[in-house]
């Protein structure tokens, strides 16, 4: 027993003094080598790597695929979905940096350990993951060049490819991938990276849109993936050929896509896609399948994307109307999707704008904005029709209002009173309604509040009973409630009356609502008052209020329409180019309102569209009659004198050389000379509106301060009434409020103080604000190398502490950009600390937006006071020269509105 424990003993010591002695890295030794290989393998690097798979998941768990576009073929998360995974790709890194450090045995350009330079690639792929491409690039590089014979080299170019997709580098991805490529035949490729080689590829082709090379590598990729990938590779594969019209294969590859066992929203989404893949012709079964997904309660939620299939295939049939009717549908039934919202909104918007009904449009293209993403590659033209069939429909209105209110007026009173009487009963009926709802609704709150408190013995016997748990604890009845209550409701928010389901928000307007409204609804809507006296809407007097009884009130209601034919027909001339809409409502201008101040501009306009259609006659008449007509008008002036814009840009020159010497006195306190220079301006540019009104300001400016406060009052007054869209009047407007508390506290002198001001202190605040250059110094440039912006206070934060946050921040998150920090004191106390080196504007928002994602940095851009923005490196220049803060803000805010 005794010689047992002896010799345990000393084979324990001789395996510790072994163990010891394998624990050197700086011997080439067998024992070392296996020791260092297996203690790599299984410790750290096997930590780490089950580290990044965990992180991978993560990630992937996070990714939300838009079916609306083809899918990402790897998806490598974004900014905010990186974070959940952040400490675990930490760890990684920290595991293969443990590897790296500890059992590294380097001998002859060869390492002796292979878990060592397998860490390497661990810490490019967690960088890679990290979104740290920069620094990727660069551990991958390391590889390249430090283990030029071993299989690793291949799949470190593979992740370098993989980085270069992701930033857009295309033609530096496929050449790195055709390196590749031309070593699979050499037994230099792992199985690893034989695996992933096609499936880079296509992700490249993908990312650059390039969909037709990418489809026979994704075909190649579904070769050689594992089972579980290739549900989402034959979805992509189905999704290209869709999208190059290879119609027939596209829906063999969604039925394999269904054999591959996809989750729930990928099942989906196949058979919606081959649904669309339907090119005309008989389309029953089609319809069938879609109306049997309709019926399916798990599909509640997705009704809206249904909806717009068959849309779709109503339209490819040329049945617009029953289009129409299903894209309806699926704006009404949208739950969660704000895309699809969007969408099925937009394509309403388009069938109404082609047929011209622009009411209807209008109101479409709204919504489509509401909840289309801004980065939607239309946007901005969106938008801008939008804002035009706005202006349109505003004008629209007011005539379809004021004839309606007239058309009332000419009734006789038993008529009228017949038909308001209709519409007071009908809101007595809708009010009931909602009286009713109410009390369904809280009869059903009383219901489950003393269930709630019930006895629990009672709730107890229903459940042994029936064999199941109380509805609220039943996850799976919840789940089908739920269901059931928005195939119904829809997603309602919670809110008083939640089943009236048209509110105002959700009222898209009628189709036929271009035409003058005459129906009783549309009209009741045109005589509702916006603000009105009476607010009792089951009186007449509600509705009668604005109705135009008297000739005053007729003559104020045609002043409406005409100008509003004017701008109408104008709209459809210049932003609409639709001639005969505008020609047809100048025509009605000109039969209501023969002797319009805008006829002049009207028949400028006739002769205009008339001329370039080539209608000669048409325009030589309307060129005749207004220079006939009204000879001495600047339209006639236009077709009459070939110099005429030239002497306009003349006098435009002169005028403002005028005022800036004229505001040079002004800073002088030469005030008499400045109101003479005021008075001539008047009798010598009689034309110039604009720089009139800040002549007229820079007069009142000097009343201030030459005579006392009823006089500058006045003064001011003229300005508010004369110009009243100018660009001063929303001044003069706030000094005459200030003046008039001055005058109520009977502060007769101009030196007393009033509210914090004296009067001449409050004239000098005008001076400043007419002081201000008519354009700003800072020039907008979208493409211009922009900047992120903080104005740091040392008194509310530690400048060292803010730029350590923003370095750590752009590591984290921009590792790739090469961004650069720095600090430049603009006083004692306040220092410009800038992160440099954005390419363009959207880039630099893309950051100012994740700083305010990042707690730690958000917190400290708080404390300082929230003095952050984006700026151009040229504005930043101007900037710290000029030290104009408020002037580059009132600029920040007019041109980033999504910097805020």
């Amino acid at each position: 027993m005794k010689i047992n424990k002896l010799y345990i003993s000393s084979l324990l010591v001789i395996l510790l003094l072994i163990v010891a002695s394998s624990c050197s890295t700086k011997k080439n030794k067998w024992n070392r080598r296996v020791f260092h290989n297996i203690t790599g393998h299984y410790n750290a690097y096997f930590n780490g790597e089950q580290a990044l798979k965990e992180a991978i998941g993560d990630i992937e768990k996070a990714h939300i695929d838009d079916y609306t576009e083809v899918l990402d073929v790897y998806p490598v998360g974004t900014a905010e979905t990186i974070m959940s995974a952040s400490s675990k790709l930490d760890r990684s890194i920290e595991k293969a940096s443990l590897v790296i450090h500890k059992h590294s045995m380097y001998f002859r350009k060869k390492e002796e350990v292979k878990w060592v330079y397998y860490s390497y690639l661990m810490m490019g792929q967690a960088r890679f993951y990290s979104h740290e491409y920069s620094i990727s690039k660069q551990v991958l590089g390391y590889i390249i060049s430090r283990y030029p014979k071993e299989k690793v080299k291949q799949e470190a170019i593979m992740w370098i490819a993989f980085n270069e997709s992701v930033l857009g580098n295309y033609d530096n991805a496929i050449s790195q991938l055709d390196g590749v490529k031309a070593k699979i035949n050499s037994g230099e490729i792992s199985k690893e990276s034989y695996r992933m080689l096609p499936r880079i590829y296509a992700d490249v082709y993908v990312r650059s849109k390039n969909y037709a090379a990418a489809i026979p590598y994704i075909k190649e990729a579904i070769e050689r993936a594992k089972n579980k990938d290739k549900a989402r590779l034959f979805f992509i594969l189905a999704q290209l050929e869709q999208d190059q019209k290879k119609l027939k294969p596209a829906t063999q590859h969604y039925l394999m896509v269904l054999k591959k066992s996809p989750t729930y929203i990928m099942d989906f989404n196949a058979r919606i896609n081959m649904a669309k893949s339907f090119d005309g012709g008989d389309s029953k079964e089609v319809m069938k399948q879609l109306r049997k997904m309709l019926k399916d309660i798990k599909n509640v939620e997705y009704q809206d994307q249904i909806y717009y299939v068959m849309a779709e295939v109503a339209l490819k049939n040329k049945h617009q109307n029953e289009a129409i009717g299903y894209l309806k549908l699926s704006v009404q039934k949208s739950v969660s999707n704000d895309k699809q919202k969007a969408f099925s909104a937009m394509k309403l918007a388009e069938i109404f704008f082609e047929e011209q009904k622009y009411l209807s449009s209008q109101a479409y293209y709204d919504s489509t904005m509401v909840f289309l993403p801004k980065d939607y590659p239309d946007y901005g033209k969106l938008e801008y029709r939008k804002d035009v069939l706005t202006e349109l429909v505003t004008n629209l209105v007011v005539i379809q209002t004021e004839d309606s209110l007239q058309a009332l007026a000419n009734m006789s009173d038993r008529k009228r009173n017949k038909l308001i009487d209709g519409w007071i009963q009908a809101e007595v009926e809708a009010e009931n309604l909602r009286k009713q709802q109410e009390r369904e609704r809280q009869e059903q709150l009383q219901f489950m509040a003393e269930n709630e408190r019930g006895d629990p013995r009672d709730m107890q016997s229903v459940t042994q009973k029936g064999g199941t748990k109380w509805y609220f604890y039943n996850s799976s009845s919840v789940s089908t409630g739920k269901s059931s209550f928005m195939a119904k409701w829809g997603n309602r928010k919670l809110a008083d009356n939640w089943r009236i389901s048209n509110k105002q928000s959700m009222d898209f307007g009628s189709d036929d609502d271009d035409e003058m409204m005459a129906d009783g609804d549309s009209t009741v809507s045109m005589v509702t008052p916006s603000s009105p006296e009476s607010t009792n809407r089951k009186t007449r007097d509600y509705y009668t209020q604005n109705i135009p009884f008297t000739q005053v009130e007729v003559d104020s209601s045609n002043a409406k329409i005409e100008i509003a034919l004017f701008n109408a027909a104008t709209i459809y001339k210049e932003k609409l180019l639709n001639n005969p809409k505008a020609i047809e409502t100048y025509n009605e201008l000109f039969r209501r309102f023969p002797h319009s101040e805008n006829t002049p501009h009207a028949y400028y306009n006739m002769y205009r569209m008339y001329h370039i259609d080539g209608n000669n006659s048409d325009a030589r008449y309307y060129k005749n009659k207004l220079v006939k007509d009204y000879p001495n008008s600047e339209y006639a002036k236009m077709l009459t004198d070939p110099n005429y814009f030239k002497k306009l840009q003349d006098e435009a020159d002169k005028v403002k050389v005028y005022y800036k010497s004229t505001y040079a006195l002004f800073s002088e306190r030469k005030y008499s000379t400045v109101m003479q220079n005021c008075a001539k301006a008047k009798v010598d540019y009689p034309t110039s509106n604009e720089q009139l009104s800040k002549f007229e300001m820079l007069n009142a400016l000097c009343v201030g301060h030459t005579a006392d406060t009823a006089a500058f009052i006045a003064a001011l007054e003229v300005v508010v009434n004369q110009y009243p869209e100018s660009e001063v009047k929303p001044k003069a407007e706030e000094m005459i409020a200030l003046l008039k508390i001055k005058s109520k506290r009977n502060d007769k002198s101009t030196g007393e103080k009033i509210a914090g001001k004296s009067t001449e202190q409050i004239s000098s605040t005008g001076a400043g604000f007419m002081g201000q250059d008519e354009e700003s110094i800072f020039d907008y440039g979208p493409d211009d190398t922009h900047m992120f912006l903080v104005l740091a206070d040392k008194r509310n934060v530690k400048i060292s502490e803010l730029k350590n946050r923003l370095s750590d921040h752009n590591r984290k998150y921009f590792g790739t950009k090469s961004l650069t920090v720095s600090a430049i004191p603009i006083n004692r106390n306040v220092l410009l600390v800038g992160v440099s080196n954005f390419i363009n504007e959207k880039k630099a928002l893309d950051y100012f937006k994740t700083a305010r994602r990042n707690s730690l940095l958000y917190s400290l851009l708080k404390k300082n006071g929230g003095n952050y923005f984006i700026i151009s490196e040229g504005n930043y220049s101007k900037l710290y020269k000029s030290k104009d803060l408020d002037g580059y803000l009132r600029f920040y805010k007019k041109h980033y509105p999504e910097g805020k």
